[in-house]
C-alpha cells in the first residue's frame, strides 16, 4: 500500500463532521418541506451545507502534502468559509425576523460607528 492511496488521519475528524452536518442539513430541509411558513429551517439547511464543503476542504488539506496540492485546497477552503458566512448570517436573519437591508455597511464601518 503506497502512502498516496492512505487516509490522513487528521482528515478523519473533518470528514466525521461533514456527514454530521449534511445529515443535520438534510433534516432541516425536510423540516422546511413540511414548515415552509418557518423560512429559517432552509437557510440553517443552507449553512449546514455550506459547512460540509468547508469541511470537506479542510480534510482534503489535511490530507495532502503542502508542496502537491494543498494551496488548493487552502484557497477552496477561505472560498468555503466566505459562504458559511453568508449563510450564516441569513440564517441568523431569518431566526430573528429581520427584514435584509438592501445595504450592507463595510466591515471597516463598524468600528467607525459611535
Amino acid at each position: 500500500m503506497d502512502s498516496a492511496s492512505v487516509i490522513s488521519p487528521l482528515s478523519i475528524m473533518p470528514l466525521v463532521i461533514a456527514g454530521i452536518t449534511l445529515y443535520v442539513g438534510a433534516t432541516h430541509l425536510y423540516l422546511f418541506s413540511r414548515l415552509r411558513q418557518q423560512r429559517e429551517h432552509l437557510t440553517f439547511a443552507l449553512t449546514c451545507w455550506c459547512m460540509t464543503v468547508l469541511s470537506i476542504a479542510t480534510a482534503g488539506m489535511y490530507a495532502t502534502r503542502p508542496e502537491m496540492v494543498a494551496p488548493a485546497w487552502q484557497r477552496a477552503r477561505a472560498a468555503a468559509l466566505s459562504l458559511v458566512t453568508a449563510a450564516f448570517v441569513l440564517f441568523l436573519m431569518d431566526y430573528m425576523r429581520k427584514k435584509p437591508r438592501a445595504e450592507v455597511a463595510a466591515p471597516s464601518d463598524l468600528y467607525n460607528r459611535k
